[in-house]
């Protein structure tokens, strides 16, 4: 089975620090379609510039990145866009949702941009799940962490994306809530097909996957298939 996400040999420095500060170092990564992957490792190690890389809200210096055939590094970033907003759904660390909408215009946006009907029915499912039903018409500015989070959460499912790209999706959330969400993305991957690639601390949340990735240095050094 062909892989859905492909890295080869990848390299990424920040300017701006002294030498420059390698946050990818010939790193090369294979995800299989529908699979579930955590990655694991120290802070600095390059996991988020990893999920960053794959779906192309960054330029990398060298390399390959390859997502669902089509590959991101000769794609202009109006171009890699475009393939994100149609293929991938990012859960963010830190929200990323826009304080001067409604927790339900913020759901909207993907909708909007793409031009694209809601499932209403599966929607609900997710809300509920969540127990985001009594803040859709709140803004994130009134909701704790743990609800914006959840928020984030929803925005990035509930348009059934092919990847889900989930950066500490649980960083924010106590424990009940960290295995529900969890829980949630299995049962995405279960119902839709849908890939999720888990950037995670939480040793026991990672182990929930089906591979466990380890990364150190920049690059992914070793596997582990749970």
């Amino acid at each position: 089975m062909d892989a859905i996400v492909k890295l080869q040999n990848v390299n990424k420095v920040y300017k701006g620090v002294t030498k420059g500060t390698k946050a990818l170092k010939d790193c090369s990564l294979e995800v299989k379609p529908s699979s579930f992957t955590s990655i694991i490792g120290k802070s600095g190690c390059g996991k988020s510039t990893l999920l960053n890389a794959i779906g192309g809200l960054i330029e990398v210096d060298s390399g390959s990145i390859c997502v669902k055939g089509t590959e991101l590094t000769t794609m202009t970033r109006g171009e890699r866009a475009a393939f994100r907003r149609n293929h991938i759904g990012f859960i963010f660390q830190f929200f990323n949702l826009l304080q001067e909408l409604t927790v339900l215009e913020n759901l909207m946006i993907p909708f909007d941009l793409n031009q694209q009907r809601v499932d209403k029915e599966f929607m609900d499912g997710v809300l509920q799940y969540l127990e985001l039903q009594d803040v859709l018409k709140k803004f994130p500015y009134e909701l704790s962490g743990g609800e914006q989070q959840r928020v984030s959460i929803a925005r990035a499912i509930i348009r059934k994306p092919s990847i889900i790209l989930a950066d500490e999706p649980t960083g924010n959330l106590d424990r009940k809530n960290a295995k529900q969400v969890v829980s949630l993305l299995r049962e995405c991957q279960r119902l839709y097909s849908q890939t999720i690639i888990m950037v995670t601390h939480d040793m026991d949340l990672a182990k929930k996957a089906d591979t466990m990735q380890y990364m150190e240095d920049g690059q992914v050094m070793s596997y582990e298939t749970t």
